[in-house]
């Protein structure tokens, strides 16, 4: 083996192996595909599918994942809703079968190899362009590498526009009880592209929680119009927010 390519394949082997080797990635450095053959045939990678390797034993993490997903290839893909609050250490409980929420724009789709990848719990991916803005992400610094999730703020209002679709309005309102300490400005952005039911819900949880931020967000920000809106039927209604909200809800 020439020193160059001795210089490449150790450099490739100093590489953090939670990460996924991107074709992308290899590319960048300077490693082409008879090199990539070679590296399979020698068993220094394996693939984990079209455009995708690991180190063989290697464990990837989901957070290298999306280090991946966001850093090689530019896509603008991130955790969000409950993922993302858990993934910056705000939770309430965990449940065996919780989901991960991934967010993408409507643009976007996920490599297969990252779709496909057996992942340790239900990957579900929503697609939505409301809040594509970088703005409105943050790096939790959690690895030794870079990789962006959705701020708290984001991530609350994902949760409870997900309400009803797979998520409870009990788990939401839990979760909404641990952020105290929120960025009402961020919000007033986040709530603008929000739907007139998640800023219903928005509004009940910050009265009924009366965080500090709460005082900062202006009546005409969590306008929702004067229809009554229905959480559950047959549930407690609310005359106050026109909003029926779960029977079992201690308000």
């Amino acid at each position: 083996m020439s020193v160059v390519r001795t210089q490449k394949l150790k450099k490739l082997l100093q590489l953090n192996r939670e990460i996924p080797l991107t074709t992308q990635k290899l590319k960048n450095m300077e490693v082409n595909n008879t090199l990539i053959q070679r590296y399979k045939e020698s068993n220094w990678i394996e693939s984990i599918g079209r455009g995708a390797y690991k180190f063989p034993e290697a464990e990837l993490s989901f957070e290298g994942m999306i280090h991946s997903l966001q850093t090689d290839l530019s896509l603008y893909v991130y955790p969000g809703a409950k993922t993302a609050l858990e993934m910056a250490g705000i939770r309430q409980y965990y449940r065996e079968k919780e989901k991960i929420y991934l967010f993408t724009d409507s643009k976007t789709n996920l490599p297969l190899w990252a779709g496909n990848y057996r992942y340790e719990r239900e990957l579900r991916v929503i697609k939505s362009s409301k809040w594509d803005d970088k703005e409105f992400l943050v790096n939790p610094n959690t690895k030794g590498f870079e990789f962006f999730i959705a701020s708290k703020e984001l991530a609350i209002v994902q949760q409870i526009e997900l309400v009803g679709k797979g998520e409870s309005f009990e788990e939401t309102a839990q979760l909404f009880e641990l952020l105290d300490s929120m960025d009402p400005n961020l919000l007033k952005k986040i709530l603008k592209n929000a739907s007139k039911r998640s800023r219903r819900i928005f509004k009940f949880f910050s009265d009924f929680y009366r965080h500090p931020w709460n005082k900062h967000i202006s009546k005409k920000v969590l306008d929702s119009g004067n229809s009554v809106i229905t959480i559950e039927k047959g549930g407690k209604y609310l005359s106050q927010y026109k909003l029926v909200i779960p029977e079992g809800f201690n308000v």
